[in-house]
């Protein structure tokens, strides 16, 4: 697994209903790099590459939510959907980093579960922060950490 990676998205709901909101998310994440070992066929001897993921997400889902106070809320999200997925490859030459291939990891199943909470600070515009587990079958999978703007149109 990698150890960290950045994503950036959009969620975007549809319902009218205060407490608990129907909608979709399309994001993209991009994972730091991470050493992948090879081994040469012809001797046995090894050598280090640096990887790359970076995954496109198109996901429905909802979002249930409890207000504490005014400007408080606790929200609950869950959203299913696929994800395209790709690993990078590059060589160091003497601090240049030549990219080798990008290899098209196809698409699979993707899922995002998180609990958080709001805090407005007007009736349009507040801060975010969610936890959550994202299970996906390629190397992108783990723990979620996220700080978001929220508006609401």
């Amino acid at each position: 697994m990698l150890d960290h990676a950045f994503t950036v998205g959009m969620d975007y709901y549809f319902d009218n209903d205060k407490n608990v909101k129907h909608g979709f998310r399309v994001a993209y994440s991009r994972s730091g790099e991470q050493i992948t070992t090879f081994k040469r066929k012809s001797d046995g001897s090894t050598f280090d590459v640096p990887c790359r993921i970076s995954t496109i997400y198109a996901m429905f889902g909802g979002r249930a939510n409890y207000d504490i106070s005014e400007k408080f809320s606790l929200n609950g999200k869950l959203f299913v959907g696929i994800a395209k997925a790709n690993h990078g490859f590059g060589l160091d030459f003497n601090g240049y980093t030549v990219d080798l291939a990008d290899k098209d990891d196809g698409y699979s199943l993707a899922a995002d579960a998180s609990v958080g909470v709001q805090y407005l600070f007007t009736k349009k515009f507040g801060l975010g922060l969610d936890l959550g587990y994202r299970p996906l079958p390629i190397d992108l999978s783990g723990f979620t950490a996220k700080l978001g703007l929220n508006f609401k149109i």
